[in-house]
């Protein structure tokens, strides 16, 4: 109940807790991620995504569209299969990987059937 509606947030300001459906989508680079909230802030976390990834395996609604991106299905608009771009809300456009974007593309299709 608690870590699939809360989550804790460790940044390089303080440590706060955010509700799952306030991320928009969140970006990997090395070992920090940037997470992107529906209110237009971007939080730097110490975090690196292979810990938010973990974290997120039993939530359904975030979905790795390639190897540095986790996004929100909550907040998805539609995915271009052509340009392999993501359009999310708040007017993020992501890009997915080959792999990521045939996946989103399944999912969105058959929904979680694995």
């Amino acid at each position: 109940m608690g870590l699939l509606k809360k989550c804790l947030f460790f940044t390089q300001k303080c440590d706060r807790i955010y509700s799952w459906r306030e991320i928009i989508y969140i970006e990997g680079e090395d070992n920090i991620c940037r997470i992107y909230l529906a209110d237009g802030r971007r939080l730097n976390s110490v975090r690196h995504l292979g810990h938010y990834r973990q974290m997120l395996k039993d939530n359904p609604r975030f979905f790795q569209v390639s190897k540095s991106l986790v996004i929100n299905l909550n907040h998805l608009i539609r995915y271009h299969a052509l340009e392999q771009v993501v359009e999310l809300a708040c007017g993020f456009k992501v890009d997915a990987s080959r792999r990521g974007g045939s996946a989103l593309m399944n999912y969105l299709k058959n929904g979680d059937q694995e």
